[in-house]
């Protein structure tokens, strides 16, 4: 356990709540249309579905799991120094979208406005993270 936080390090609480509120409202939009059958008209809208559901769910833990990290360095139970192994870095956009080709089916524009909302707020931690 580090005593005290390094100077300089402020947990950004907006930020965390902010994350946290798309991951639940990812998890419940995702619950919802999964218990309705309303995932896709076809196989391949189906597995849209799946694979962007997949990624949003992908790129929000990663957000969490680095603003986590941050909140243990500002209360000092965690040093700055054993931040920066790979175990707590963001992965970066080019990590998730690198598997991805073109779209197979067809998502909902729910479901596209969530995904857009969570690359823009992982665009925003990255940069945090690069400060």
């Amino acid at each position: 356990m580090v005593p005290h936080a390094p100077k300089g390090i402020t947990f950004c609480s907006s930020v965390f709540d902010e994350a946290l509120e798309l991951l639940m409202e990812t998890r419940n939009y995702v619950a919802h249309t999964r218990s309705t059958g309303a995932i896709g008209a076809t196989p391949n809208d189906q597995l849209e579905f799946t694979c962007s559901a997949s990624l949003l769910t992908a790129l929000l833990t990663d957000i969490m799991a680095w603003l986590l990290a941050q909140r243990d360095i500002a209360a000092g139970h965690l040093s700055a120094d054993e931040s920066r192994s790979e175990l707590f870095r963001l992965k970066g956009l080019d990590f998730y979208r690198s598997n991805r080709e073109a779209p197979l089916g067809e998502i909902s524009a729910s479901l596209q406005e969530l995904l857009q909302r969570g690359t823009h707020l992982y665009e925003r931690v990255g940069r945090l993270a690069a400060a």
